[in-house]
């Protein structure tokens, strides 16, 4: 396994319900916020993933509220913005496909609904 594929496995994930437990409108970018591990909160890690200890960059826990599972998603890091898509795993926290963590990522924002003209879906339009 490498570095990004580690790092990504072993972010240590809020419940669902306290990852969507605040709203915000489309179009609005989410800022990334973590804390650091309790004492508890990482030996409950370590004994989830069968380890010893966990190194400096895993010991923090999202603060803020996460795409779900397979959404795609806008992010931003300090070289723009790009299309990814989040992963999930209950066992060893939230990464994503193509950035492989979320190392880097300074907001996330959900995808645009797409055009409508008229107010209806527009599946069949001309040029």
């Amino acid at each position: 396994m490498n570095p990004i594929e580690f790092f990504s496995k072993r972010f240590e994930i809020p419940s669902p319900i306290e990852l969507h437990n605040e709203e915000r409108s489309q179009g609005e970018w989410i800022p990334i916020t973590t804390r650091p591990m309790t004492e508890e909160e990482e030996k409950d890690a370590c004994e989830r993933w069968g380890v010893d200890h966990l190194e400096d960059y895993e010991k923090h826990i999202f603060t803020c509220q996460l795409p779900a599972d397979g959404q795609e998603i806008l992010i931003s890091t300090r070289f723009g913005v790009s299309l990814d898509t989040c992963d999930i795993d209950p066992d060893y926290g939230c990464g994503l496909e193509n950035n492989g963590d979320w190392d880097g990522v300074l907001a996330w924002m959900p995808l645009p609904e797409p055009y409508k003209v008229g107010g209806e879906q527009n599946e069949d339009s001309q040029l």
